[in-house]
C-alpha cells in the first residue's frame, strides 16, 4: 500500500487536491502493469524465501542480472533472472521466472522451463548445485503439466505448496 501511495499518490497530490484526478488515472492505466509486476516479482522473491521448494529451505531470493555462457551459440548471453536463491546448505539452487502480463497473450510453460534450463546450464554459480525451477504466472499457460507454477492464489495463501 505504500508503494502504491509513494509512485502514484504523493507525486500527484496537487492533481489530486484541485480535482484533476482522470490525470493520475491516465498515469496509471500508463503504468499499472510495470508496477504490477515489479510488485508480483518481489511478493514471489518473499515466497520462496519464507517457505521455500521442493522442502527445501532458501536463503533470501533476489533478482540477478548477468550473462550465461550458451555452448549452442558459443557466447555469453545476457539476461535477467526474476527469482534466485541457493539453500542454506549450500547444495540446492533455486530459479524462478514471474509473469504478471495482460491481455491474453499466453505463456507456454515448457518453453519457459526449457529456456531457465539452459540458462542454468550457462550459469558458473550453479555447478554443483541440485537445481529447482518454478513460474509464477497471473494465468494458466499453455502446457501447464511441464513446469511447477505459482499463481496468485498459491502466494496469497500464505502456505507453502
Amino acid at each position: 500500500m505504500l508503494r502504491f501511495h509513494y509512485r502514484y499518490v504523493l507525486p500527484y497530490r496537487s492533481l489530486i487536491e484541485l480535482g484533476n484526478s482522470q490525470a493520475v488515472l491516465k498515469v496509471l492505466e500508463k503504468t499499472e502493469n510495470d508496477f504490477t509486476s515489479q510488485v508480483w516479482e518481489e511478493l514471489c522473491r518473499n515466497y520462496i524465501s519464507t517457505y521455500g521448494f521442493d522442502g527445501v529451505l532458501y536463503q533470501m531470493a533476489s533478482r540477478w542480472w548477468g550473462s550465461y555462457y550458451d555452448a549452442e551459440k558459443g557466447q555469453h548471453i545476457p539476461v535477467e533472472l526474476d527469482v534466485v536463491a541457493e539453500s542454506f546448505d549450500g547444495k540446492h539452487l533455486f530459479l524462478g521466472e514471474c509473469k504478471w502480463q495482460n491481455g491474453h497473450q499466453l505463456i507456454d510453460a515448457k518453453e519457459e522451463l526449457e529456456r531457465l534450463q539452459t540458462i542454468a546450464n550457462g550459469l558458473p554459480f550453479a555447478k554443483g548445485h541440485s537445481i529447482h525451477y518454478a513460474l509464477f504466472l497471473r494465468r494458466e499457460p499453455k502446457h501447464p503439466d511441464d513446469a511447477k507454477i505459482f499463481y496468485p492464489s498459491d502466494i496469497f495463501s500464505n502456505t507453502p505448496q
